[in-house]
């Protein structure tokens, strides 16, 4: 029924997950320098546990409603973002 939508969306974010994965290690390693391996690989886990957090909401409190489930991720897209843009400053660690 809203195919157009659903491939819009996928695009979307495909778009957002490959800028997140070729952009954010060249700004850990301008940020942090010789510790950017560490906090990227701590900052990547995050990416499995989330999902798996992702998994458990789809599977077993949203499974009637999972409609709620795309409306709480954008909510949660656009705080980040809305932080992101309003308080992220570069700052070179030493």
């Amino acid at each position: 029924m809203y195919k157009g939508t659903f491939f819009a969306y996928l695009s979307l974010v495909f778009l957002v997950e490959g800028g997140h994965f070729t952009l954010m290690p060249i700004m850990l390693s301008r940020m942090f320098g010789e510790k950017a391996p560490l906090v990227y690989g701590f900052g990547f886990s995050f990416a499995g546990l989330s999902s798996v957090i992702s998994l458990i909401l789809t599977t077993f409190v949203f499974r009637d409603n999972i409609e709620a489930c795309f409306y709480i991720a954008a909510a949660f897209s656009t705080i980040s973002l809305i932080l992101l843009i309003g308080l992220f400053t570069e700052k070179k660690i030493a």
